[in-house]
């Protein structure tokens, strides 16, 4: 929060080291749940338009396309946007930004080839009239966004799968590590924290990028094109069940509150395979988001 506020106008009349909450109060308020939402579908509706203008193939992905299915809009409780790309098309509006210098008016594209200090293997589309006190993560200047992955491909058969699957399972567990603001304890021990530590430090030392690189080199070893099966290579939640047939992302629409995005037409086996009944809602419970910020307008 304390890196927040050096966005604020009257920053230099605040002493960012003994910041009482009835000052961070009066200089910043913090963003709702539906404030945030809100402010990332402007985001999205900006990456569609620039996807429809350029020719470039994207899909509703994860929790999003649930909450097309399952809400028609948002997930209630849910703080992200999820979109894919074929890889193809995902360097072409890389290419597109740096062109740009990185940034449109105020959506600023997030990728290590754009942005130094950025420290993962996805892009993300950012708009920069927000800030975010995130936890435990580096600061490199994100504002409200959305999650832009890229789709390789991922063989033909079980075996091309796992062999990718396991090459990248390293490369992101030290992509978090090379990202983390502080090192935190493993919860297993003085063994393991020990372990993880040294790791710790060979992934502060090489850098997030570096190894955002090598799994773009991952991803682009197959053809989304020519595969039966693909996949997000540079981040990869769900295992096996992110694994995606083909022929299940023909092109259809969706509605996503009131505004129509492109979808897979196959979504109904991709999120099975990704949650199973994805129709009926989790426990209470486990209804929560999945980043871990604070928002703020500037």
């Amino acid at each position: 929060m304390i890196v927040a506020l050096k966005y604020h106008k009257n920053y230099d009349i605040i002493n960012k080291n003994h910041i009482s909450d009835m000052i961070r109060e009066e200089f910043m308020k913090e963003l709702t749940l539906r404030e945030i939402q809100l402010g990332e579908l402007e985001v999205l509706k900006k990456f569609a338009e620039i996807c429809d203008e350029l020719g470039l193939r994207y899909f509703l992905h994860a929790g999003t396309l649930l909450g097309t299915i399952r809400h028609k809009g948002f997930i209630p409780w849910d703080d992200d946007v999820d979109v894919t790309m074929p890889r193809d098309d995902y360097e072409k509006l890389v290419d597109y930004f740096l062109c740009k210098g990185g940034k449109i008016g105020h959506y600023q594209l997030m990728h290590y080839k754009t942005n130094k200090n950025y420290i993962y293997g996805i892009m993300r589309l950012s708009d920069d009239r927000y800030y975010l006190d995130y936890a435990n993560a580096k600061e490199y200047g994100l504002g409200l966004f959305i999650d832009i992955y890229p789709l390789d491909g991922w063989g033909n058969n079980e075996e091309d799968m796992i062999k990718i699957l396991k090459r990248m399972r390293l490369n992101n567990l030290l992509i978090g590590l090379a990202g983390m603001d502080s090192f935190k304890k493993s919860p297993k021990g003085i063994m393991r924290t020990v372990v993880k530590y040294l790791v710790y430090l060979y992934a502060q030392w090489k850098g997030a990028g570096y190894f955002a690189e090598k799994l773009e080199k991952l991803g682009k070893l197959r053809s989304f094109d020519e595969d039966n099966y693909v996949g997000i290579t540079t981040w990869n939640v769900y295992g096996y069940g992110e694994r995606i047939n083909k022929d299940d992302l023909q092109v259809t629409t969706g509605y996503f509150e009131e505004y129509e995005f492109k979808i897979p037409k196959g979504y109904d086996r991709i999120l099975r395979n990704m949650y199973g009944d994805y129709m009926i809602p989790p426990d209470e419970k486990d209804r929560i988001g999945h980043h871990f910020y604070k928002a703020y307008k500037k």
